[in-house]
């Protein structure tokens, strides 16, 4: 774990409860990592309230008695479009002001019953723009409640990068203005923050780089259910129907001793619907199997010969995890690099291959999975990046934050 130019983190908040707010708009990777944080806070003792404001997503908010962690949800909004055109409510209209207001009154009064010792923000303020005057509102209601309370951001390791340079100094202003602590989900072994943020070193506030918020990978107990597949996955957000419509159809097309020699298991995110993974199915080759995202995807992915998926923050850290090969098809295209800065720098590490179309031909696909299966080691080597996220953040929260590079 380092810090940004060599800053010491401040001390831990004083004890008292955590509050953490999280906002997902389209995939549900930023819910996925402020869950994973909130369990390991819970884990460490410290009462947390978990409010999300996007769709539900009942297995990533689950309940367990034996933690002290319960969820606050607001009226859900999301992306009206892959393009992130507008806000919709889950009527998918347009948001009201009424919206907004009843969003804020709910913050506000959960601030004032929580008492927060520490507000979490996750990606806000190097994301979720629309949201600023909320989570303004919602720090105001939190010092009010209890001024020392800390204020942190959560932020994963790559930003979009940005086409105007207003935006990142926007950014920076929010940042040294609100925030007390910055942790960077991610290891500067494989991108550093500065990477995207080319400000970086303007912040006041400590950053530090935690390692990738991944969870132990599950204890399965023998179970061989997927083992030696070709596992296809876009997580739960809309925008992998082009790399499931490819996948369905590019078994038959693969090399009868490499790719067509396996069972396929393709995974419809719940963002898509029954209906249009009904659709999905239909054509489907045979040998895949065409389901909806499961719960146990960490452990079909550990028993996986090969991952098939988009660039996304959470499927990575949980293919590293895993050891598992990969073939990575980054989604996004013009300013959206996110994606593809991680598929990139997956692919110097040699950890994974990179097809670099979103949409592509169900004929290209086979040839990059034939590929993979040649060319990646399995299970690939230790990655030299840190996956301890979880503890590494908790003890910056409420530990004796020690100093250390990521191992």
């Amino acid at each position: 774990m380092t810090t940004l130019g060599g800053r010491a983190a401040p001390p831990p908040p004083p004890n008292g409860p955590a509050l953490i707010w999280v906002q997902h708009v389209m995939g549900v990777g930023h819910l996925n990592r402020a869950a994973a944080l909130a369990r390991g806070l819970a884990a460490a003792g410290r009462p947390v309230v978990l409010v999300t404001g996007g769709r539900p997503v009942p297995h990533l908010t689950r309940a367990d008695p034996a933690l002290p962690l319960r969820v606050a949800r607001l009226p859900p909004l999301a992306a009206a479009d892959l393009a992130f055109s507008g806000l919709v409510d889950a009527a998918g209209a347009p948001v009201t002001d009424a919206t907004w207001a009843d969003r804020r009154a709910r913050l506000e009064t959960l601030a004032a019953e929580v008492r927060p010792a520490l507000l979490m923000l996750e990606m806000y303020p190097f994301g979720r723009r629309p949201f600023d005057a909320e989570v303004r509102a919602l720090i105001a209601a939190v010092r009010a409640a209890r001024p020392k309370a800390r204020v942190v951001c959560s932020v994963r390791d790559i930003l979009v990068r940005k086409d105007r340079p207003e935006k990142t100094e926007r950014m920076l202003a929010a940042a040294n203005d609100l925030l007390d602590l910055i942790l960077v989900h991610g290891d500067p072994a494989l991108l550093p923050f500065s990477a995207t943020f080319p400000l970086a070193d303007r912040l006041r506030p400590p950053v530090v780089h935690t390692g990738y918020v991944v969870e132990p990978p599950p204890d399965t107990d023998g179970d061989t259910d997927g083992a030696g597949e070709v596992l296809v996955s876009v997580g739960g957000g809309a925008m992998g129907r082009p790399l499931l419509e490819a996948a369905i159809l590019a078994r038959p097309l693969c090399d009868p001793a490499l790719g067509g020699a396996r069972p396929w298991r393709v995974l419809v995110g719940g963002a898509l619907g029954d209906e249009a993974r009904h659709d999905l199915a239909a054509p489907a080759a045979p040998g895949v199997v065409v389901e909806p995202a499961r719960a146990d995807f960490r452990a079909l992915l550990g028993r996986a010969r090969l991952s098939v998926s988009q660039a996304g923050y959470n499927t990575v850290a949980e293919t590293l995890a895993a050891r598992t090969p990969a073939l990575l098809v980054p989604w996004g295209e013009g300013t959206e690099s996110e994606q593809r800065d991680r598929a990139a720098a997956m692919a110097r590490l040699g950890v994974a291959q990179v097809l670099g179309v979103q949409a592509p031909a169900p004929a290209a696909l086979a040839t990059a999975i034939d590929s993979a299966l040649t060319g990646l080691p399995n299970p690939i080597p230790p990655a030299p990046v840190s996956l301890l996220g979880v503890a590494r953040s908790v003890d910056c929260l409420v530990g004796s934050f020690r100093a250390h590079s990521p191992a």
